[in-house]
């Protein structure tokens, strides 16, 4: 009966022993828990252009992609005349699994005249075309529609929203030539705007876009077998 007594003390202390050991090592058989998606961050990328230029009809052949200055034209009576302006943007900096929420075109107004308001239009642009060769001539098409704005006669940053383009160059749905400004007035109007090559009050793309988070799970222990006490 006393050896009896003796085995069961022993089992129970066993049982003890084990409990206290789970305790201070909570994870020894711990199963892998996944974490919940931290909040992606929001990031904000500053672009300037790698090509500006802008064309005119009354001088279909001549480039003006080294000039100082940007010009939107249209809508002349006696001798009609339009100028569009043309603009690329390199993305290859943002990482190609961010989500574009919100994608700015600024520029910078210099000087207006003519009669308000001062509407332009902004388009994608089909096909490739270089700051140095395109010309009234030469210059793509515009492509499909995106934006309009209807541009104030104070100086300073005048912005189009291009949300929508921005996020399908992101995922390749539409190949990046850039965009096209093109008058859309009723009345004659001209706009001149900084370009690329101008010290300051450069042309900027302002992207703001998230990177999606990737869930990681805790680590993992392993299980350790524990003796248990045989009888003798």
């Amino acid at each position: 009966m006393e050896k009896k007594r003796l085995l069961s003390l022993g089992l129970a202390l066993s049982v003890v022993l084990c409990v206290i050991a789970l305790t201070a090592a909570p994870d020894a058989l711990a199963l892998p828990i996944a974490h919940a998606d931290r909040p992606s961050a929001l990031s904000t990328a500053t672009l300037y252009p790698v090509a500006d230029a802008y064309t005119y009809s009354s001088q279909a052949t001549q480039n003006f992609g080294t000039q100082s200055s940007l010009m939107i034209e249209g809508g002349g009576l006696i001798a009609p005349t339009d100028r569009h302006t043309y603009l690329q943007f390199d993305l290859s900096g943002i990482p190609t699994n961010a989500v574009v929420t919100l994608a700015q075109l600024q520029l910078y107004l210099t000087s207006s005249s003519g009669t308000q308001p001062f509407s332009v239009d902004l388009y994608s642009v089909p096909q490739s075309w270089t700051e140095t060769g395109i010309t009234w001539a030469n210059q793509p098409g515009g492509d499909v529609w995106f934006s309009t704005l209807a541009v104030s006669s104070p100086a300073g940053y005048k912005t189009w929203n291009v949300t929508s383009l921005a996020q399908q160059w992101g995922v390749g749905s539409r190949a990046n030539h850039g965009l096209a400004l093109v008058y859309a007035g009723t009345q004659w109007f001209q706009l001149i705007f900084r370009s690329r090559e101008e010290g300051s009050n450069r042309p900027r793309l302002v992207v703001t876009y998230e990177v999606p988070a990737t869930p990681t799970a805790c680590p993992t222990g392993t299980a350790t077998a524990t003796s248990t006490p045989t009888a003798t």
